[in-house]
Formats: C-alpha cells, structure tokens, sequence
C-alpha cells in the first residue's frame, strides 16, 4: 500500500501549512503495475508523489535502490532530480523579485557587470535576468569541457564554469525572441542569487527557500552515495544493465544539481498550486506564480502558440493532459514534475536508472492515469492553409548546442509533407531518427515550434 500523507486543503495562502494526518483516499498508481513496468523496461528503481485535488498526497517506492546490493527503493529515500532544480532556482529568484531585491527586466550585466555577452543586439535587447529564467537569452547550452570533467568539486566557484574560455558569451538569437534550452542561463542565474545575497546559492535556497517550504529532507548542495559528502538515504544511480554510478561534482551545478524525496516534492507542488503566500505573508507575487509557464514576447506566442516556457516552468501537453511540468535527468538519474493548477493535481517521479532503450513515457503516463486528470478540451480552429504549403525541410532554429550546429542542421532535420495516406488534410513529420509522425491539422498539431524553412 502507499505511504499515506495529508497535506489538508487550507485557504490558498495557508497552503503549506501541512499536517501529516492519515488518509485512505488517494489517487495513485499499484506499487505491483510500476514494479512490473520497470523490470519489462529495463529500470531499476522509482520514487513518487501524487496530490490529489482535496490535499491528499500519496508517496510510495518500488523496485531497487542499489541494484548492486538489492536493497529495495523506500518511499523516504532521497533521489536526485537533475534540472528540476531549475524550477526550484527559478522560484528562489521570484521571491527576490517579490521582496524587491531584483528586477526580473534588469539587465543581466548590472548585476554581473564581470559577464560579457558578445550580443548583436545589445543596444536595444540586452540579455535580462528573465531571459536567463525563460530561455530565451540566446545562450548556447553549455560547452563539452564543461560537461566532461571531474575538475569540479563540491565548492568550486561559479564562475570556473567559464574561465576556461575567455571569449565573451555570444548570443545567437535575439534576447527574448525564441526559446533554446541553456544550462549556462541558469548557472548564471546561481551567480545572480550569490550576487544578491552575498552567499553561497545553495545555503541561501536552502535556508530562504526550502526551509519555509517545510522541504527540510531537500537541498542544493553536493550529495553523493559515497566519500565525504555521502549520505546512506541517497539512491544509487545506474545506467544500462543496473551498472551502478555514484553522483559527481559538477561545473553548472544550479542548472542540475538538487537532492530531495517524493514527499518533499509533493509539498513543492501544493505550493505550485497556490497563490503563492505563506502564512499571511506574500512569498512570491501571484502575478509571478500565474505567469509561470505562459511564455511571452516570443515569435512563437505572437503566433498564437500557447504552450511554452516561463520562470522555470513549462506548459506542455503530457500525455493528452496540459500541465506545467519540467523533466530532469543527471547521473543516473530521470526525474519529471507536472502540476495541474486547473485540476488541482500533481505528481512527481524519479527514476534511478538512465537507460536509454527504457519507455519513462509509459511509467509516468500510469501515474497520470491514476491521477484521473480530465483533458481541457482543444477548440477546434479552421486553417486555411493547404496542407502542401507547409511542404519542406525544417531546422531547429536555434540549436540547444553551437558545437553541433551543422550535425543538426545535417541529421536532425525534420521533413514535412502531406499525409497522402489520410484524409488529405493532415502533415506527416519524418526524422531520420523517429518513426513519422502524423498530425491532423496542421494549426493545432503542428505548429507547435518555430519553424526556420532553409529550402523547399
């Protein structure tokens, strides 16, 4: 049976006040369904947490947490979550906004004048801290010297991760025009809080962020399974075949590093869902926390696209569900959070196996099952555009890695045409890569990134 949690449905702004009272109702997936879905993946071991839309909140495990050892994973046991730690960065810095300690509009070169951007278009549309939190500062992702070193170690400096390229950070997109996923945005971002606070990024979250979460079993500092920053709770990390991986040190530790357990998770998601105060107190602006999710100011949501990413949280469709999520995935880790303010609901899960033949989509799409969340219907728009004028080859534009920009632009394409084998109206999507993707109509389905056309 799970591990039952009561987290009682207070006022809004008395949300995280929580009682750990028993209950029997909670909306959550048999402990047997996922043990038998990891093993036929090729997984070893999960963690998770479902809220219910009345406060409940259910906690359980299944499978190993060291397959070495076969000690079994325990619903309290710690895990880490990768870039999930993004969304709880992003939220320590919309408290600082909330008290007025940062501007979200500022330039990001007033806080951290020692940052050079090699940015074309610095007159006009300099990089701003929320470009950093949205992804949409034009950054490149990170750099493989930053990825492929043990140079690190649990203190290294922040700006290390930069000095072994002196160039300036070049900008390769219009700051604020499109989103492209940048792990270095948010290693900056770690920079801004210390510059802010005159502390180490992870003390000053933990004790100004997760403490007054109630998130005492959390933190942003180094936790590994073995050697002096070792803890016995932590999880072991595999990859394929259950070979074991103890956790690193790493450059860009505020875009990934973060360790918690589901039952902390869950109390992050009653706060997700609430207006933001704390006791009487306002701890994020609830104009902040109801723009969380909702991009703005993009070419792709001057098109009408909806769903998108904004201060460390995504609006994405999940499973035939649209819920404000934010994946993650380390050293032998893969993690996801999706909250569900409409319904009232959210989960989180991790896994702690990265392999990459294993379907993590099946495992969490049981989960949402057993959360029963309703779809919010898609309305129906008419287009007008014929099918064959979207005909083409299409680029990512910009690519998450400038290292990789002509093997993607080689091998990551994707081709668009009518889908002559359906009704006629549809567009099938082909990668070299995937198997093709057949969408109905091309407005709703289709048109949900910016599409850059090279040739037709």
């Amino acid at each position: 049976m799970p591990s039952p949690l009561r987290y009682p449905r207070a006022p809004m702004r008395f949300a995280l006040v929580m009682l750990l009272i028993p209950t029997l109702v909670l909306a959550a997936p048999p402990r047997a369904d996922i043990a038998r879905a990891l093993q036929e993946e090729g997984l070893v071991g999960a963690v998770w947490a479902t809220v219910d839309d009345d406060g409940a909140a259910s906690v359980d495990a299944a499978g190993f947490a060291n397959a070495r050892t076969a000690r079994p994973m325990r619903a309290d046991d710690r895990v880490q979550v990768g870039s999930i730690a993004k969304t709880l960065l992003a939220t320590g810095l919309l408290h600082l906004a909330t008290e007025g300690r940062i501007e979200l509009d500022a330039p990001v070169s007033s806080v951290l004048p020692a940052v050079e951007f090699d940015n074309p278009w610095e007159a006009t549309d300099p990089v701003l801290i929320r470009h950093l939190l949205d992804h949409t500062a034009g950054l490149d992702d990170m750099r493989l010297w930053q990825i492929f070193s043990l140079r690190a170690t649990p203190d290294t400096p922040l700006a290390t991760a930069f000095e072994d390229d002196k160039r300036p950070l070049r900008v390769r997109s219009k700051p604020g025009s499109r989103f492209s996923y940048s792990n270095t945005g948010y290693t900056l971002l770690g920079r801004v809080i210390e510059a802010v606070t005159d502390q180490p990024y992870e003390r000053w979250l933990d004790d100004q962020l997760l403490r007054p979460l109630g998130m005492h079993d959390s933190t942003f500092g180094f936790v590994s399974q073995t050697g002096p920053n070792a803890d016995a709770r932590l999880a072991m990390g595999h990859f394929e075949d259950g070979a074991t991986q103890d956790a690193v040190p790493m450059f860009l530790r505020p875009s990934g590093q973060f360790t918690t357990t589901a039952a902390d998770m869950a109390r992050f998601a009653q706060f997700l869902m609430s207006d933001g105060a704390l006791g009487r107190k306002s701890f994020i602006d609830p104009a902040l926390m109801r723009s969380r999710g909702h991009a703005a100011g993009t070419e792709a949501s001057y098109a009408g696209l909806q769903v998108g990413y904004a201060l460390g949280l995504a609006l994405r469709d999940r499973h035939g569900t649209v819920g404000l999520c934010h994946g993650g995935d380390t050293v032998g880790f893969r993690a996801m959070l999706c909250v569900f303010p409409d319904q009232r609901r959210a989960f989180f899960v991790a896994f702690n196996a990265d392999v990459e033949s294993a379907d993590y989509a099946r495992l969490r799409g049981m989960i949402i099952d057993a959360l029963d969340v309703r779809t919010r219907p898609i309305p129906v728009v008419a287009s007008s555009l014929d099918p064959d004028e979207w005909e083409g080859f299409y680029i990512l534009a910009p690519n998450r890695f400038a290292t990789f920009e002509w093997v993607d632009m080689l091998f990551g394409f994707i081709h668009v045409s009518r889908d002559v084998g359906g009704d006629g109206d549809g567009l099938r999507l082909r990668t070299l890569q995937a198997q093709p993707m057949v969408c109905s109509d091309p407005v709703i389905s289709c048109s949900g990134v910016t599409f850059s056309r090279r040739h037709k």
